[in-house]
């Protein structure tokens, strides 16, 4: 217990003789306490010594501190104690141990209703064996918390505070587009593959810091894996190509990409492109041809005949020839070689 009290004077001498009458006031011990109120009342009582002082010839006033004499006496030196005390015995502050100053409480959004944030210590300078020195806490009322749209509830008597409504909505990474939308990206046949960029695509996620992360998944489209994703540094999807690409075999591809946080990685793929869900976005990827296939005739070998009396200028015969590359100059036709085989006539 704290107590903040002042004796006027330590010892007090007083000679009466001994055949005072009961009641009889000897002398008055004055006690004062700094604290106001009630906390500032002081109380006195007698102490019987070690040495058996007989005390009981002796009383003091709880209140005014008048000490007086209640038997006959006989003649003596006695040595009184007068011990003095709060009349309040619940003066002591209650301090808190926990939190430390500058401590911070943390907890996850989405927590279930009733997880535990944290536990506030504090201790009474009373006596703890008795209901002065129980601590008892209490939230104080705090508006900033319901425009927040959180609460928190405490354990009166265990100081642990815990959540009692939804601590905000966590939410999901999605593409900002219209529903029924798709990407386009060109990209050239045989590009050089792995760390080629054939286009990047973009989600979001309203969440701060690490839980903004966002993976991207290709679903479906990416026939004999040409393509894979990754996430670059400022958030978004990288479209990577894995593998040469020949726009003579296929001019394009349609890509269905999921985005996801990485605490919940997408496991099933192959599903179809939900234009409703906006956590998938269609991407696709038109393949630029370039001139890397030669001309080819339709057939590899003619046999002809002509008379020796052919007209100059007579056409004997229309060579086709195709090429497969879409951009390639207009084909032309030169006779590399000729040579003349007279026919035997038997």
């Amino acid at each position: 217990m704290t107590m903040h009290l002042n004796l006027t004077k330590e010892i007090y001498t007083a000679v009466i003789p001994e055949n005072v009458p009961t009641d009889f006031s000897i002398v008055t011990v004055k006690a004062t306490d700094v604290d106001s109120g009630t906390n500032g009342e002081v109380q006195y009582i007698l102490q019987e010594g070690a040495d058996n002082t007989p005390v009981n010839f002796f009383a003091v006033d709880s209140q005014t501190g008048v000490v007086s004499v209640v038997r006959a006496l006989f003649s003596s030196i006695c040595h009184l104690l007068v011990v003095i005390g709060d009349i309040s015995t619940n003066d002591g502050v209650p301090q808190f141990i926990r939190p430390t100053a500058g401590e911070v409480a943390y907890i996850h959004e989405n927590v279930t209703v009733g997880t535990e944030v944290f536990q506030v210590v504090a201790f009474d300078p009373d006596n703890s064996n008795t209901a002065n020195g129980k601590v008892a806490y209490k939230l104080l009322d705090d508006q900033s918390s319901e425009d927040s749209g959180y609460e928190f509830v405490d354990s009166n008597a265990t100081g642990v505070i815990s959540d009692s409504r939804l601590i905000g909505q966590r939410t999901e990474p999605q593409f900002q587009r219209p529903l029924k939308s798709q990407l386009h990206r060109n990209c050239s046949e045989r590009r050089g593959t792995n760390r080629t960029i054939a286009g990047v695509v973009k989600a979001v996620d309203n969440d701060t810091g690490v839980n903004s992360i966002i993976d991207y998944y290709i679903l479906s489209g990416n026939e004999d894996d040409v393509f894979s994703i990754r996430r670059s540094s400022n958030n978004e999807g990288e479209l990577m190509v894995q593998k040469r690409i020949d726009r003579e075999r296929v001019d394009k591809f349609t890509l269905t990409i999921k985005v996801s946080k990485p605490s919940e990685p997408v496991t099933e793929f192959g599903e179809t492109y939900n234009y409703q869900d906006l956590s998938q976005t269609q991407v696709t990827i038109l393949v630029e041809d370039i001139d890397d296939n030669p001309p080819k005739f339709e057939n590899s070998n003619y046999v002809l005949g002509a008379r020796g009396n052919t007209d100059v200028d007579t056409e004997l015969v229309t060579l086709h020839a195709f090429d497969p590359d879409v951009s390639s100059s207009p084909m032309m036709y030169s006779i590399k070689s000729m040579a003349f085989i007279r026919v035997s006539i038997l």
